[in-house]
């Protein structure tokens, strides 16, 4: 089974065809873009269209709740090297909080009546594997390919959540994680990555700052059950440096994403683009 993490040794000498879903979202979006700039090739599967699309994006309007929509629209488009996952939402419709939604959500997406943690997380994550894996074996491949998800930090505890709806996110969270780190994605030639942060924000939306500040305390009190929160600029770019691995694999957790992140900065600097 996969579990540990490892030293990112690049091995994208060559352009990527990258697959990802929730490309519209709050991280999904900020992936593409530095995806973009570093002339990978992108194809972005997402319930709407984005207000600002970037021209070299193929952007599919397809709900991944439906595996068999999304496997049509993607009929016409070649083999991928990764794929993406993204999607999610912090307050579900069976929450009660569904309306907090659009201010908690990076992307200030308000969930339908039937957007439950299962549909939206579990679901639509093993869609995108089952079509990810489907088209794998379909080519000869050298490596196994990527496939990365969005999980949460609190998906370690090893405890129950003290509220209900929390519980139900991180069971989603859960089966995804327990999928992916399963032997079978490695006999179907998948590489799985977990990234599992805490909160994600941006200092492009300082109150944001509002909301995290009490995590950052949190973890500089050392509590136990406080990782650090991480800028969606840092896990976007720790994302793509593992996609771009040959090596990352497994769970990735805020310390993770900051070696990875400043592996790349490192990269920047001494002009190796």
């Amino acid at each position: 089974m996969w579990r540990t993490a490892a030293t990112a040794t690049s091995t994208a000498a060559r352009p990527l065809r990258v697959l990802v879903f929730g490309g519209t979202g709050f991280v999904g979006s900020t992936f593409i873009q530095k995806a973009v700039e570093r002339g990978h090739s992108v194809v972005a599967v997402a319930r709407r269209q984005p207000t600002q699309p970037i021209p070299t994006v193929t952007y599919i309007t397809a709900d991944a709740v439906n595996e068999d929509a999304v496997r049509a629209a993607l009929r016409n488009e070649t083999e991928f090297d990764a794929c993406v996952h993204a999607v999610g939402l912090l307050f579900d419709s069976a929450s009660g909080l569904g309306q907090w939604n659009v201010h908690a959500s990076g992307s200030g997406s308000v969930p339908s009546a039937d957007a439950t943690y299962d549909r939206v997380t579990r679901q639509t994550a093993f869609n995108a594997l089952s079509i990810f894996t489907e088209r794998r074996r379909s080519v000869e491949q050298p490596a196994p390919a990527p496939f990365v998800f969005v999980s949460a930090a609190e998906a370690g505890w090893t405890f129950k959540a003290p509220v209900a709806w929390l519980e139900r996110y991180l069971t989603a969270k859960r089966a995804v994680e327990a999928k992916l780190l399963g032997d079978g994605t490695a006999a179907a030639g998948v590489r799985p990555i977990v990234f599992r942060p805490s909160m994600i924000w941006t200092p492009a939306r300082p109150l944001g700052l509002l909301a995290v500040a009490p995590f950052y305390l949190g973890h500089a009190l050392r509590l136990p059950i406080v990782d650090r929160p991480v800028t969606v600029d840092s896990l976007a770019t720790a994302m793509l440096v593992a996609v771009e691995s040959g090596t990352v694999h497994g769970v990735q957790r805020f310390a993770d994403v900051d070696r990875l992140a400043a592996q790349a900065a490192t990269r920047r600097t001494s002009g190796d683009l």
